[in-house]
């Protein structure tokens, strides 16, 4: 604020300091919607995409419900497609907190799948299960009848 002699020169100076503080913070974090991964649990996923969208309104740049359902599903790897086709299919609207109880739903059923796959040993290690086939059948070959005559 040096050389500057009105109160209109310094809030005008200030306003544009801060204005180019608050649009790097915007980029900033925008930018790490575009970095969140979903291989987190599901529930740490939507808590830092939350994290973002609050700290984007903090600073007056604030996202739709529309745009955080579409950060939350862009993120997310295939396995999460059949949930992104049934939300991209419904005509009405979707709030974020129905997506995200839909996402922490779909989770659990994934993971159950995955552990429905596998046997825990008594040791607590896991294996998969190997189911083989048996033979329908067996021929059992008997010896020839001896002649004893």
């Amino acid at each position: 604020m040096v050389g500057l002699t009105t109160s209109r020169q310094i809030w005008q100076a200030l306003e544009t300091s801060f204005a180019s503080q608050s649009k790097a913070k915007a980029m900033q974090y925008k930018m790490q919607f575009q970095n969140i991964k979903d291989s987190l649990p599901i529930i740490e996923y939507l808590g830092k995409i939350k994290r973002c969208c609050d700290l984007l309104a903090a600073i007056g740049c604030k996202i739709s419900e529309d745009d955080q359902i579409l950060y939350a599903l862009n993120g997310l790897g295939p396995q999460y497609d059949p949930v992104m086709v049934a939300i991209s299919a419904r005509v009405d609207g979707w709030t974020m907190q129905e997506v995200s109880s839909l996402l922490m739903s779909f989770e659990t059923r994934l993971e159950g799948s995955k552990s429905s796959s596998s046997h825990i040993n008594v040791d607590g290690s896991i294996s998969s299960l190997n189911l083989t086939q048996m033979p329908a059948f067996r021929r059992e070959v008997s010896p020839a009848p001896s002649s004893n005559t």
